[in-house]
């Protein structure tokens, strides 16, 4: 019988899962000091427009690390991304539900 080792190999969507939330924290880090919760609500918006989910899971990464200073009104943005279409698959609808809302 072969040992078994407690070392996990990545999956290719793991990786990509920590590469989009590490530029979150990168564009947090970078502009923490100067952008109010309007100022990533602005990026955030801009980027969920985008047609791409890598691009909208940055946005809703990134909208995360402001968690302190959510209030009632962001949840008419979030709302209107749904409403919208900016979320038309599972995974973008879950992660705003999950980590926003």
């Amino acid at each position: 019988m072969l040992h078994s080792s407690k070392a996990r190999v990545k999956s290719p969507r793991r990786a990509a899962a920590e590469a989009r939330r590490e530029l979150a924290k990168e564009i947090y880090r970078a502009h923490r000091d100067e952008w109010s919760i309007d100022d990533a609500t602005r990026f955030a918006d801009a980027a969920m427009a985008d047609r791409y989910l890598d691009v909208k899971s940055v946005a809703i990464e990134l909208m995360a690390l402001y968690q302190r200073e959510f209030a009632p009104r962001l949840l008419r943005v979030w709302k209107r991304w749904l409403a919208e279409g900016h979320s038309s698959n599972w995974a973008t609808t879950d992660a705003i539900c999950g980590y926003l809302m």
